[in-house]
């Protein structure tokens, strides 16, 4: 897929894309899910796939934040009592950033 020729204003609605432009080529990473409604978290870089859930529950990744070699992903995840759990992924590492009593949802990163 060529994505320097991507219209991006089409994807906003369902994934974040971040370009990171070097001199040979851009590096496109896009947070978003895979599976019918929710289903794993999924970071594509440059066209391929990282599973960053194990799909035992539906998940979905909103945002992507590139610093340096470290790739920081958020979004959800539902818990076995089925509440949505706001998640970090570090390098595909998950933690929880939110209780497991109510739902919640991270929507956006930005790290400095």
């Amino acid at each position: 897929m060529n994505y320097s020729k991507l219209k991006f204003s089409s994807l906003c609605i369902l994934f974040t894309v971040v370009l990171f432009a070097s001199c040979k080529s851009p590096i496109v990473y896009i947070a978003g899910f895979e599976g019918t409604h929710y289903g794993d978290a999924i970071l594509w870089k440059n066209g391929i796939a990282q599973n960053l859930s194990d799909g035992s529950e539906p998940a979905s990744a909103e945002s992507v934040f590139v610093l340096g070699k470290d790739v920081f992903v958020v979004g959800h995840e539902r818990n076995e009592s089925g509440n949505w759990v706001a998640k970090l992924w570090k390098n595909g590492i998950a933690q929880n950033i939110s209780s497991e009593t109510f739902d919640a949802s991270a929507g956006s990163i930005f790290v400095k």
